[in-house]
């Protein structure tokens, strides 16, 4: 009980935080609006930034000085004010996609859970529509009367990706807030799913907590984290199955808890993103507890695929309503598109898909890593180069100062799927998106295989820096990363607006 009001307490001081560093960062963002646009100079502005950034100091220090020794809840502490940031400066529509799942989602909210490309939105919304931060502040508040236009973009994912957004969407709307309050409420609701998973993975994971701090704070992951990309449920579903498997690894009973949990985890990744299910391979290095499980716990595990299976044949039922979009069938058409024969064309050479393979990654390896963190908005946005360099040496740090107690034979398993996840999503792309032929495969972002990174780093995890095992290490990379690349978001639509 008395830990269960503990928990309570830290939630609370939590939304605390995020509502002092909203209010900050509105401020801020307001204050800049009116020089950049009017060449005003607000003072009413400038003291809300100096009253809530002073406020939001002082109880992000005494936040600090509460839970220092907790590396979860000080990713917390920092991802919120980060995050935020991110939500804000990133202009609606200007990540990857998310006009088509943001459309999606407001489809869910109406209660519609078919993935049908059309849907009417209120008509104060279009895509793209605001291009400055004036245009931010000039479209929040409420909207009784709102009036309705057809939308055609609505995204075919998986329905489970847009519950929790969804939700928070429609919530908005039951409150008449306008169009564009409900766009961030629904931001805020992605935002907040993936740092409660994140700070669950780094809590449980009895080994690299350093490793999935730094991850975490990736400017590419984040920017995901913090729209309505349908990336940020299913990595966040990527980082705790890690984090869970290096949690039973070093447990000597599974319990039923476990089964349900990775099971959840399994069907949630088949329904969403199966190309990631190879990920689960790194359960046969718990194969030992596997082996001793009850009756009871394998009849639980029979009832998980039967209802893996019916869920999937629900969520094929609601996409037999969706159809490829205009745009989609004019690029298949100009790029010469077909799976089917791109099929013929790997198999009439056995060494085609190799070539391919090896023609890919020479020619895209510069690309996949500049767009694993860098290449923010539609790929336009570049962070510092100190910065993207920071990342990668933050991470490599993180690597070399703990090592999980795992054979040699188990590390190089790791590879074997790290190896197997990029040929099928290289591959994937290949047949859906790629003129027959080509032995270079076009589509692939860097983003596709941030879920490996973790992977790879306990493959390659080693103690040669354990000197500096503690997490002040890392708080100065993270912060050199992260906010320069806030800086340069926010540039970049000043310059455009």
């Amino acid at each position: 009980m008395e830990r269960n009001v503990k928990h309570i307490k830290l939630i609370w001081l939590f939304v605390v935080e995020w509502i002092l560093a909203t209010a900050s960062v509105l401020s801020g963002l307001r204050y800049l609006s009116y020089w950049w646009d009017d060449r005003k100079f607000s003072i009413l502005s400038l003291i809300l930034i100096v009253m809530f950034g002073y406020i939001f100091c002082v109880y992000f220090y005494y936040l600090f000085k509460r839970i220092k020794d907790r590396i979860d809840l000080l990713f917390v502490l920092f991802m919120i004010p980060i995050g935020i940031s991110f939500m804000f400066v990133m202009l609606p529509d200007y990540v990857p996609d998310e006009q088509s799942h943001f459309q999606r989602t407001y489809l869910v909210s109406n209660l519609n859970l078919k993935a049908v490309k059309y849907v009417y939105i209120d008509s104060d919304y279009g895509i793209q529509k605001l291009r400055s931060y004036s245009d931010v502040f000039n479209n929040l508040g409420f909207n009784f009367y709102p009036s309705y236009t057809l939308f055609e973009e609505a995204s075919g994912y998986d329905v489970l990706v847009y519950l929790i957004p969804g939700i928070a969407l429609g919530l908005g709307k039951i409150l008449h807030l306008s169009l564009y309050t409900c766009y961030y409420l629904g931001r805020m609701a992605n935002l907040a799913l993936f740092i409660s998973v994140a700070s669950y993975s780094i809590k449980i994971t009895p080994k690299l907590k350093n490793v999935f701090f730094v991850f975490c704070f990736n400017p590419m992951l984040i920017q995901l984290a913090a729209s309505y990309s349908s990336d940020c449920s299913i990595i966040a579903a990527c980082i705790l199955s890690v984090a869970y498997f290096l949690y039973l690894f070093d447990k000597e009973k599974i319990e039923t808890k476990d089964i349900m949990i990775v099971c959840s985890l399994i069907i949630f990744i088949f329904l969403t993103k199966y190309v990631y299910l190879p990920i689960f391979g790194i359960y046969f290095g718990v194969i030992s507890q596997l082996l001793r499980i009850s009756k009871q716990q394998m009849k639980l595990i029979v009832c998980f695929a039967f209802s893996a299976i019916i869920l999937f044949l629900i969520s094929n039922y609601l996409k037999k309503f969706m159809t490829t979009t205009v745009a989609f069938k004019v690029y298949y058409e100009t790029a010469h598109v077909d799976s089917s024969q791109q099929i013929q064309f790997l198999l009439e050479d056995k060494m085609n898909i190799f070539r391919m393979l090896y023609h890919t990654i020479m020619v895209k390896k510069d690309f996949y890593l500049s767009t694993m963190v860098s290449n923010l908005s539609w790929l336009t946005i570049q962070i510092p180069k100190l910065s993207y360099y920071l990342f990668f040496v933050s991470m490599i740090f993180a690597t070399c100062t703990e090592s999980v107690k795992h054979k040699l034979g188990n590390r190089f398993w790791y590879i074997c799927i790290v190896v197997i996840e990029v040929a099928l999503i290289i591959l994937g792309m290949y047949l859906y998106w790629t003129t027959v032929g080509s032995f270079v495969t076009e589509g692939v972002q860097g983003r596709y295989f941030l879920p490996l990174v973790l992977l790879l780093c306990v493959a390659l995890s080693n103690d040669l820096l354990k000197k500096f095992n503690q997490i002040y290490y890392f708080i100065p990379f993270i912060i050199l990363v992260d906010i320069p690349a806030i800086f340069n978001v926010i540039r970049f639509f000043n310059i455009i607006s």
